[in-house]
């Protein structure tokens, strides 16, 4: 009895952090071939983030400045979670001044939609230069 108890407490901590790290996996994935089929090196993953996208969130600042620098319509997503990943790469044209620059990739209904790209003041930080599209072209 004592063993089918602790078999059971296991089962309660393995169970849902199987299905957790899958999906999280499976993002992480996701940006990974994006950011690979646009001739970046991925160099490793940060951290991942999520959120409902807003009509505020579109037509309102801060977060207008990130929708301003897409190639996607923003407004086609509103209402839907956005799950952004965050790595390191190189091969970018940020890396002229830097050894690696620091993106994100967004995911809307499991696809790779777009991205940011930020010139970093020091190693692994966001820059304060603005917010830039992935490839580095556009600025705001």
């Amino acid at each position: 009895m004592r063993r089918f108890i602790i078999f059971l407490t296991a089962m309660l901590f393995v169970i849902p952090g199987c299905n957790t790290t899958e999906k999280v996996e499976g993002n992480v994935q996701i940006a990974n071939d994006y950011l690979e089929e646009h001739g970046y090196n991925v160099l490793r993953h940060i951290n991942e983030d999520s959120f409902l996208l807003t009509e505020g969130m579109v037509s309102q600042l801060p977060d207008k400045l990130s929708c301003s620098v897409q190639e996607f319509t923003a407004s086609d997503h509103i209402g839907k979670e956005m799950v952004v990943e965050y790595f390191s790469i190189s091969n970018h044209p940020f890396d002229i001044e830097h050894e690696e620059t620091m993106v994100s990739v967004i995911i809307s209904d499991g696809k790779a939609i777009g991205g940011n790209s930020y010139n970093p003041v020091e190693k692994g930080m966001r820059g304060e230069n603005g917010i830039f599209s992935l490839d580095g072209s556009k600025q705001y």
